[in-house]
């Protein structure tokens, strides 16, 4: 993941780890950031966290002995350095799992409190991945999670969600907008798949405002319908905006199906183009570039509902990773070896972490599937191995790093480190997060471009779809 687990895939074995326990000292979820909302459990409430991701708290939904300030906690495993320095195993009754992102919701200062109504949860990725499940965590006496109850991750938006989004429509945009054809103003099919939410909401609260910061789009349908002014809506809620963009993308999906990605697609043409057309904006740092990637990070979510307190995590199995191949790994771990040794395999564009464990018959020879060290990995990754003896007093580690293959034996020898070199060890060798979540961006973006010329051509101009605004500017993204 970003690499995010989501954007960082994170995969772990466990059916052939042995019965060791990870050191609590360098290894524990607890130590992840939290942040932390206050909210009247008695009205509708959608909470936003740093990264992106979204729950929405029906009024009545938490029973909790302070109604009107209960506190949250929320936690967020996305970061592949995250992943691995807190020992976020991701395993389902022994079967390793790729997952797309781990959530953590509790009570902040009442263990009393429940959840008597579902809380919706869009969770931040950057590539939605097919064949993705929901699994609730267990945690066991030794800290280490256990995924259990899989069931399907997208969720049908409530009925009474796309019933007030349709009343909103009706009330306040009918008299101007047609889902499907031009009135007094444009279309809106398809309109959350040619802006980001995020555009969309400011500019239906206040499109005076974002005219006049010239953005390109605002300013061409203004002129191409006669200068229209449309209403400002500045008070709507956040859950209202929330159900008037679902219920417009779940009609247009209904009247054009295969309409959704094909316009996602042609928006990213048009996109790319513009950028790569104008030298100045092909620079490492082009704000421009950077609008385009946020924008797709606000785009992409895993939307479930949660019904209990706890840990969540949207994974699917290594075995259904279309990408992976039949190979075999093995770890050599050189010196001492102790019941208190931990080897691991990260692979950080994909965000694979694996336990390994001893293979049959040796002694000191880890592998990362089953016991004769054969499995799946996606071929011809940048990967690194690690290995880990955390006894009192004593902190022993080493790495190395290469790319997967199909047959492949490494070599580790564990050194003397502390915990603080350590968590700088898997820092550097995870990546820094802004630079990660900026390629993973890229490569979601260009993985729904549509090539509208010859192959040998780079981000040519769209033959099938006028990009409109030939300067790009602000939110035109």
């Amino acid at each position: 993941m970003k690499k995010i687990l989501i954007g960082s895939l994170l995969i772990v074995i466990a059916g052939i780890a042995c019965n060791n326990e990870l050191p609590e000292k360098i290894y524990s979820p607890g130590s992840l950031p939290s942040t932390y909302f206050t909210i009247d459990t008695r009205k509708d409430t959608l909470l936003q966290t740093p990264t992106g991701t979204s729950i929405f708290v029906p009024a009545g939904a938490i029973q909790a002995a302070k109604e009107k300030a209960f506190r949250l906690e929320v936690k967020e495993a996305l970061y592949t350095a995250d992943v691995v320095l807190n020992g976020l195993i991701t395993q389902s009754n022994d079967q390793p799992l790729s997952s797309g992102g781990m959530i953590f919701i509790q009570p902040a200062d009442d263990p009393s409190a429940a959840i008597l109504k579902p809380l919706t949860v869009k969770l931040h990725t950057n590539k939605v991945l097919p064949g993705m499940l929901l699994y609730k965590g267990v945690v066991g006496k030794d800290s280490i999670i256990n995924w259990t109850e899989p069931a399907p991750v997208q969720v049908i938006p409530p009925n009474e969600d796309l019933a007030a989004g349709k009343q909103f429509f009706e009330v306040n945009c009918k008299s101007c907008h047609d889902v499907n054809k031009k009135f007094t103003g444009p279309p809106l099919l398809h309109v959350t798949a040619k802006h980001s939410r995020e555009w969309l909401e400011g500019f239906i609260r206040n499109n005076a405002e974002v005219l006049a910061s010239e953005d390109c789009y605002a300013r061409t349908i203004y002129q191409e319908y006669n200068k229209a002014a449309m209403p400002l809506y500045p008070n709507t809620t956040s859950k209202e905006m929330d159900q008037l963009l679902t219920w417009l993308e779940s009609e247009s999906k209904r009247i054009d199906p295969a309409g959704y990605e094909l316009t996602l697609k042609k928006r990213d043409s048009c996109e790319l183009y513009l950028i790569v057309s104008n030298p100045l904006l092909m620079q490492a740092k082009s704000p421009i570039v950077d609008i385009v990637l946020k924008n797709r990070a606000l785009d992409q979510h895993y939307d479930f509902m949660v019904n209990a307190f706890g840990w969540w995590n949207a994974d699917r199995l290594m075995e259904d990773n279309p990408a992976s191949q039949k190979s075999y790994l093995s770890v050599r771990v050189t010196g001492p070896v102790s019941n208190t040794t931990q080897v691991f395999l990260v692979i950080p564009n994909e965000g694979v972490f694996l336990r390994g464990g001893l293979l049959k018959g040796t002694k000191d020879e880890y592998g990362f599937f089953r016991r004769d060290g054969n499995g799946y990995l996606p071929p011809d990754k940048d990967a690194w191995v690690m290995v880990v003896d955390d006894q009192p007093g004593r902190l022993l580690f080493d790495s190395a790093g290469f790319k997967t293959g199909i047959r492949q034996t490494l070599q580790l020898k564990p050194q003397l480190s502390s915990p603080g070199a350590y968590e700088k060890a898997i820092r550097e060798l995870a990546g820094d997060p802004a630079a990660i979540e900026r390629e993973m961006l890229e490569e979601a973006v260009k993985d729904r471009w549509e090539m509208d010329a010859p192959a040998s051509a780079r981000w040519p101009k769209p033959t099938s779809y006028k990009c409109g605004c030939d300067s790009p500017r602000l939110s035109v993204f």
